[in-house]
């Protein structure tokens, strides 16, 4: 894709401290259920290609203003991108081809994660 940007959205992930608490199954269900979502909102959005480096915004909309660590939303992603690199949207997920910033925001009527992918340099 050539200049492109594609927003998938899907539900908020749990943040990193939920992830890495709890037993075993249940962080693995925690880390499928993100993947899947990623999956689905990339199928939902007609299975865009990324074939260079990409910047990343991951926009958090939560459903209150309760603070929220941004470190741990923005690593709870990792799941996510590993499904796009997997799936063939993106090529690679390391320092050289890819650039994450992370947005907490507010949204009450409608809470979500939007990734929107962008090819490095576009505008």
């Amino acid at each position: 894709m050539s200049g492109e940007t594609t927003t998938l959205t899907m539900p908020i992930p749990p943040s990193l401290n939920a992830l890495m608490s709890g037993t075993l199954k249940d962080r693995i269900i925690h880390k499928n259920a993100a993947k899947w979502m990623a999956k689905k909102a990339w199928l939902d959005a007609g299975q865009p290609v990324f074939s260079g480096p990409v910047c990343v915004d991951a926009r958090f909309y939560f459903p209150d203003r309760r603070r929220r660590d941004r470190e741990n939303y923005g690593a709870a992603v990792k799941a996510s991108i590993d499904q796009l690199v997997t799936d063939g949207c993106l090529v690679r997920d390391d320092h050289e081809w890819f650039d994450m910033q992370v947005f907490m925001l507010y949204d009450r009527a409608n809470p979500r994660l939007e990734l929107i992918i962008r090819e490095a340099g576009a505008a």
